[in-house]
């Protein structure tokens, strides 16, 4: 058995959705987990997220569950968008994986990822277009998340093209397969029918609904303070004793408690106009690498 098929991100664009919807094909095998990350080794390990695969052996014993129909051996790690090294270690192991990459308005997935960060305690800036522009700031050390471990630019996590790129670098562009995550809530049969073809499987009904990631937020800022990454709680006690079960479920579980499901966050119109500047540039270098349209399809681009 080798994995061919590799949902590689973006992250906060429907990759869950999507997972669910190949999980649910008879002739699909899933990874038993979602974000095994084996091939982004640079990429460093978030203190709450565990290592599944220290060897290949490992790494295949996570399909042990598929059954013999299975065609096609299929794994999500959003981190493989971001890493520098994953495309190569992916072709390495097998120079004719499938790749496929989901894409989202990056306005929406900004706020999103921003949110994201902000209750899992790597953000301390409320508002999502204040903490964009601190990057350059950050970039040099400065004003970084009091919790965050490993800072990762807003401006970087949002380049869809150099990201793109990378695996264009190692795949021909028939092994690559872009899905807009508009497309799949609003024309998800067609674009379910076009996923199927493209991974070479039985066309067939799709009964499972997308997966929605709620917009979620802390019930209290200071037990998020004190179970953010980078706290002298976490650093000092949880890290030395996660190798104790029940030392990484309690950990888990008082993050998972301490959130509550919010509403979304709106921005003001000259806060999108602004981000929808400038991201511009790096939607139209993404549709001339890529050959998909994306300025007619995601608003303020046109």
């Amino acid at each position: 058995m080798k994995v061919d098929t590799f949902l590689v991100g973006a992250s906060k664009s429907g990759t869950s959705s999507l997972s669910n919807i190949l999980a649910s094909h008879p002739d699909v095998c899933m990874c038993q987990i979602k974000e095994p990350n084996y091939f982004s080794d640079d990429l460093p390990q978030d203190v709450f997220s565990e290592s599944h695969a220290k060897n290949l052996d490992e790494y295949h014993g996570l399909w042990d569950d598929c059954h013999d129909d299975c065609s096609v051996f299929c794994e999500a790690s959003v981190g493989y968008f971001y890493s520098r090294m994953a495309s190569e270690n992916i072709k390495r192991y097998n120079p004719n994986a499938k790749i496929l990459v989901m894409l989202r308005h990056p306005v929406g997935r900004l706020v999103s990822a921003h949110s994201f960060r902000l209750n899992s305690g790597n953000e301390d800036v409320e508002l999502p277009v204040e903490a964009y522009k601190l990057d350059s700031l950050r970039m040099r050390g400065k004003s970084l998340p009091k919790g965050c471990s490993n800072f990762r630019p807003y401006r970087e996590m949002m380049d869809y093209a150099t990201q793109i790129e990378r695996f264009l670098n190692c795949f021909p562009r028939n092994q690559i397969h872009i899905v807009l995550m508009e497309d799949l809530i609003e024309k998800r049969d067609e674009t379910v029918k076009k996923i199927w073809g493209f991974l070479g499987i039985r066309d067939v009904e799709i009964e499972v609904l997308p997966h929605e990631n709620r917009s979620v937020s802390a019930r209290s800022r200071f037990v998020l303070s004190l179970m953010s990454p980078n706290s002298f709680l976490v650093r000092r006690f949880y890290v030395p004793l996660r190798k104790f079960r029940m030392i990484k479920w309690l950990g888990q579980t008082i993050r998972r408690m301490n959130l509550k499901e919010a509403r979304n966050v709106l921005l003001e119109e000259e806060e999108v106009r602004f981000l929808e500047n400038d991201f511009r540039e790096m939607v139209d270098r993404t549709e001339k690498l890529t050959g998909v349209e994306l300025k007619s399809r995601w608003e303020g681009f046109a």
